[in-house]
């Protein structure tokens, strides 16, 4: 399994991931959607070729800053979420990112995406996000209603 690239996981009963999972490499698709998952499992931010990642519809309440260990990712969905407060600073560091989706939490803040070079997509409907400004000039959707 060293070259497995891709994985679906969605629609399952995960709770956790084992430390084994870290040695899948050469995954650059991973989705763990729809799972029961109240953290981002330490064994992904151990696979540093992650492109596309999808936790979407979990039970996650923060994101570890050891997230930014995966500097090729380009798409992130977190969709659906516990998520609150404001995103973190340290999404300033994702310059591969061309896509997030943070649909359905409670974020009040996503001003640590504005400097983003490469981010062409964000959908953040459903959150409770007053303001967004933006330095970045190569949007081409964006999507913000708040609740």
């Amino acid at each position: 399994m060293t070259t497995l690239t891709s994985l679906n996981l969605a629609c399952n009963r995960i709770s956790h991931l084992p430390e084994s999972f870290e040695r899948l490499q050469a995954l650059q698709n991973l989705d763990l959607s729809s799972n029961r998952l109240k953290s981002i499992p330490e064994p992904i931010m151990k696979i540093k070729g992650l492109k596309n990642l999808d936790l979407s519809y979990n039970n996650i309440t923060e994101i570890s800053p050891q997230l930014v260990a995966l500097k090729h990712l380009q798409v992130l969905q977190l969709a659906a979420n516990n998520l609150s407060k404001n995103l973190p600073e340290f999404f300033e560091n994702f310059t591969s990112l061309i896509k997030i989706d943070l649909r359905f939490n409670r974020i009040a803040s996503i001003n640590s995406l504005k400097h983003l070079p490469a981010l062409e997509v964000i959908t953040a409907t459903g959150n409770m996000i007053s303001v967004f400004e933006s330095a970045a000039m190569s949007f081409c959707q964006c999507y913000l209603n708040s609740t």
